[in-house]
């Protein structure tokens, strides 16, 4: 009897401590601290997309490059009338974004609940590829250069894509309204927490899109080419901090265990085991 006991309780321990370590799995689970750190980084990021898309369709690209709506349109109609640029310019914006989705992919692996170093490395190489993407714009190799920012615009929409709790649209918008309507219908007839917490998360991703396209254009119309290097700026500081964060939580966790990465150099190998 007494070792029945026994088992019931250790049972009961796995049970708890399972319990305690449940993953996130929507927003509704998350305490509203972290939901508006959430909905911070998504405004972050969704006017950023918008800013860089602004620019593009403004200034010297003349077609967005942060979706493919437009682009897979005009791919079609410069087959059969004059466009800005040959019809293989926009396959090839195309391809860039996928690349970069695919490059995402192979980075982040399967979606995971928090914010960790792979999610970091994702807008390092993001970064990098835009402040490519402005070296060869200050070259006047206009085409090239836009197919790094695709290329980049495919590796953040992923990035925030691959999450497991909520689908977010940094980079485009087309999804995020349908979502906010889908979710404002939902709403209306569940009157469940999640579906208004995505209401907010996703009217958020809109509303800044929208003011980073307008700062876009204005950044445009002042600084010409040179405007690219701002959301550029601000997308570097994303991965640092990024980067910062994640060592700092590994680093937290020595206490715990003996095995997490006491350095930077060393944080960032482990990153990728």
């Amino acid at each position: 009897e007494a070792t029945m006991l026994q088992e019931m309780d250790d049972k009961a321990l796995v049970t708890s401590s399972s319990s305690e370590r449940a993953p996130v799995l929507s927003l509704a689970d998350l305490p509203l601290s972290k939901f508006s750190l959430f909905l911070a980084f998504a405004a972050i990021l969704s006017i950023t997309g918008g800013m860089i898309n602004g620019f593009a369709v403004a200034g010297i690209y003349h077609t967005g490059l942060t979706h493919l709506t437009g682009t897979t349109t005009v791919a079609g109609v410069s087959l059969l009338q004059t466009a800005t640029f040959p019809w293989w310019f926009y396959w090839l914006l195309i391809i860039t974004y996928a690349f970069g989705a695919f490059n995402a992919g192979l980075i982040l692996g399967k979606a995971r609940e928090k914010w960790r170093g792979r999610q970091a490395a994702t807008f390092v190489l993001e970064a990098c590829a835009l402040w490519v993407a402005y070296s060869l714009l200050m070259a006047d190799k206009v085409k090239t250069s836009a197919c790094f920012v695709t290329f980049s615009m495919g590796l953040q929409n992923a990035a925030t894509i691959n999450l497991t709790y909520i689908t977010m649209r940094t980079a485009n918008v087309t999804g995020t309204v349908v979502d906010i309507g889908l979710s404002l219908g939902q709403c209306l007839r569940e009157g469940s927490k999640e579906y208004r917490w995505q209401v907010g998360l996703w009217s958020t991703c809109f509303f800044y899109f929208w003011l980073g396209a307008l700062i876009g254009t204005a950044g445009w119309q002042r600084y010409d080419i040179h405007f690219l290097a701002f959301p550029n700026t601000v997308v570097t500081l994303v991965a640092a901090v990024s980067l910062w964060w994640t060592w700092y939580y590994r680093r937290m966790q020595r206490q715990h265990s003996e095995g997490a990465p006491a350095t930077l150099m060393e944080f960032l190998v482990s990153s990728f085991k």
